[in-house]
């Protein structure tokens, strides 16, 4: 959601200020998420991802939360650009939970099934097809940059380097979030984009005498994100109680962290519970 600065009233004479709406929208932002997070608190089961401990999913408190922060941002002489706000229901019921639409200033949120937040494609059904095809599709495009470098006799390692830089860093991006929910399908679409890059970089060696297979370097990523949860963060709180902690015998289990026990297998595919 957006918001458009309405200039407030003023006599001939006043001097203008400084424009603070940077700092305007740092505090709504700061406020906006308390509420959501005041909102999920004591909804949300931590143990089964989606699940509500036995409260009426009918009784939301995000329209008086919107309410709120319309009124908020009106006193501060701005405006909610209702145009740029959707409205995203996630329901695993077997039958939908009839809700009102949201709505900022009288103005009803348009109602979508997947948006992007932060360069991440999210569906209403947690899964990441349209957010492989969008990195697919953006990727595919780059590769026309590898075609005319190779056209103008651009050495291999310029050509390798480009290609990290600007194709493979777009692969990999926010991969600790959707890689061990992807199907077998998804995961050779992405690897089909490098392939179609070392035919073009080196086309005389096979893919895996030139980088490194992508999948391989997602699970690399996975594992060292972990190891900076475990070691510091605000994140440590979600992983599961290590096997010392649990008991002191020593077992044959090679896994450090106790097994999470998942219900679905959507949380089974989620990042803590897989790593």
């Amino acid at each position: 959601m957006s918001f458009v600065k309405i200039q407030p009233p003023m006599d001939e004479g006043d001097v203008r200020p400084i424009s603070s709406t940077p700092c305007l929208f740092k505090v709504l932002e700061d406020f906006t998420v308390t509420w959501l997070i005041d909102d999920a608190k004591g909804k949300i089961d931590p143990d089964q991802s989606g699940c509500l401990k036995g409260t009426s999913t009918t009784n939301s408190n995000i329209q008086t939360s919107l309410n709120s922060v319309a009124s908020w941002s009106h006193s501060n002489w701005m405006k909610p650009n209702d145009k740029k706000g959707k409205e995203m229901r996630l329901c695993f019921l077997k039958e939908p939970i009839n809700l009102p639409h949201l709505k900022i200033d009288d103005q009803q949120l348009e109602l979508v099934t997947s948006h992007k937040v932060l360069g991440l494609v999210i569906q209403n059904n947690l899964k990441w097809n349209n957010h492989i095809e969008y990195i697919v599709t953006k990727a595919s495009k780059r590769l026309q940059i590898l075609r005319l470098l190779r056209r103008g006799s651009v050495e291999i390692n310029d050509l390798i380097t480009t290609y990290i830089a600007l194709i493979r860093s777009l692969l990999e991006y926010s991969c600790v979030v959707w890689h061990h929910a992807l199907p077998s399908y998804l995961l050779q679409e992405l690897e089909r984009i490098q392939k179609r890059a070392l035919k073009i970089i080196v086309p005389a060696y096979s893919h895996s005498e030139a980088l490194q297979f992508l999948n391989e370097r997602r699970s690399e990523l996975c594992v060292k994100t972990l190891e900076k949860i475990s070691e510091e963060g605000l994140l440590i709180k979600h992983l599961p109680m290590t096997r010392q902690r649990m008991h002191h015998y020593q077992g044959r289990c090679a896994n450090k962290y106790t097994s999470t026990k998942c219900r679905t297998e959507r949380l089974r595919r989620s990042f803590f519970s897989k790593m």
